[in-house]
């Protein structure tokens, strides 16, 4: 009878932590109301992994490489998610701007990885703050990165676009380029 009742137990708490897997590059489809619990949006379809790496981009004057990797199960309020986020590394004029490689802070800079069309998985969108900026309370810019994969005869390139928007006066001028191709590496 005890093992009966273990059982059944170890099966109603399988049930009630279980959550329901969804493509990530579904994650702004209408269909999943925000409000429902337990939903978690996965990258079932590994379609991040055409992202995950280290990328570079190069001029005489300018020197920034990028690093994406993936974490998995990531909680939020109301659903779980695999994210994308970053380290970088900017030298402009031969001055380090910014190196987050080995900042062992938990300062996320640049996250998260949405399709805005679930069929364009070559496109996505992140968020982007600053790293010098990482410990405001109040932004500064509303700020969002497009990523643009392309596959230009077997050289990847990431086309790397920073749409921002200030929120309030005198706001200064994000640091990092705001449109450049990074090579894979």
């Amino acid at each position: 009878m005890k093992k009966i009742f273990l059982n059944t137990l170890l099966f109603l708490s399988l049930i009630v932590n279980s959550q329901t897997l969804i493509p990530i590059e579904e994650k702004f489809n209408n269909q999943y109301n925000s409000s429902i619990n337990n939903f978690y949006f996965k990258d079932i379809n590994n379609v991040y992994d055409k992202f995950i790496g280290i990328w570079k981009y190069e001029t005489i004057d300018e020197s920034f490489e990028i690093e994406l990797y993936l974490v998995e199960n990531v909680s939020f309020s109301n659903f779980n998610r695999d994210e994308l986020r970053t380290k970088i590394k900017y030298i402009k004029n031969g001055i380090l701007i910014f190196d987050t490689f080995s900042d062992n802070t938990k300062h996320i800079y640049i996250s998260g990885g949405f399709f805005p069309n679930p069929t364009e998985t070559d496109k996505i969108n992140m968020s982007y703050t600053e790293p010098d900026e990482a410990h405001l309370m109040d932004k500064r810019r509303y700020e969002r990165l497009k990523l643009n994969y392309i596959n230009d005869l077997g050289v990847e390139k990431l086309e790397w676009k920073l749409w921002w928007q200030p929120l309030q006066d005198s706001c200064p001028l994000p640091k990092i380029p705001s449109d450049i191709i990074l090579i894979k590496q």
